[in-house]
């Protein structure tokens, strides 16, 4: 018996590993627009013909898109599960990518780009909550915080520094296809790392309905049942 109960905690231990893992990959993806869309707005508009106060446009719609959905990110997980979010996030992302790097003009640029950080909202929210229900300890819940904190300065570092090497031969385009890589990539960490849970909402709604019978006086419950 000592040997399953070893079992069983070796492999928690390896499944939260393998969550936290594959919530840092798809945070880091959901930071990579904004560790280089400053690089790319002048050229973006140099494309478009178009002047600096569209790029004031494209500078500020991922903020208000942001701000929209980060309120609902954290209710929509506890709601449909983790995994379920997280891959609508990471679709959204990579959909959002793929119009900015498809753009004809700045109007669609600035769809691409909000659709786009609605999804990098949610891969920054949701893998909050996922590692917080996964580390129940407080120092592996610490440690585990801590790691992915260290996902954003890293990705501020190494990320402008490849979008500079890009730009030097290419077009902003091309940045805007990592961003569609980073996208694909994340769905695939969410969905090797999340495990599949049932929906969320059909058990709340049997709990509600088994909370409204249990409430119910002994004599009604005894006549429902006869009937």
């Amino acid at each position: 018996m000592a040997g399953s109960d070893g079992r069983g905690a070796s492999d928690g231990g390896r499944g939260s590993s393998r969550l936290l893992a594959g919530v840092c990959v798809a945070a880091g993806a959901a930071y990579m627009q904004g560790a280089t869309i400053s690089y790319i707005v002048t050229p973006m508009l140099i494309t478009f013909g178009a002047d600096q106060d569209s790029g004031a446009v494209l500078r500020e719609v991922p903020s208000i898109a942001s701000l929209l959905v980060i309120f609902l990110s954290a209710l929509l997980a506890t709601r449909f599960g983790a995994r379920r979010i997280i891959t609508a996030g990471a679709l959204l992302l990579t959909l959002g990518s793929a119009l900015v790097a498809a753009s004809p003009d700045v109007t669609a640029a600035a769809v691409g780009l909000a659709v786009q950080s609605v999804g990098g909202t949610i891969l920054m929210v949701v893998p909050l909550a996922a590692i917080g229900a996964a580390f129940a300890d407080g120092d592996a819940r610490t440690r585990a915080f801590a790691m992915f904190s260290m996902v954003s300065p890293l990705v501020f570092v190494l990320l402008p520094v490849l979008t500079a090497a890009l730009m030097e031969r290419w077009t902003w385009r091309v940045v805007a296809g990592v961003w569609v890589l980073g996208g694909l990539i994340a769905l695939l960490a969410g969905r090797w790392a999340l495990p599949t849970s049932p929906r969320a909402g059909r058990g709340g709604r049997r709990a509600g309905r088994d909370g409204r019978r249990s409430r119910q006086p002994p004599r009604q419950r005894r006549e429902r049942l006869c009937r």
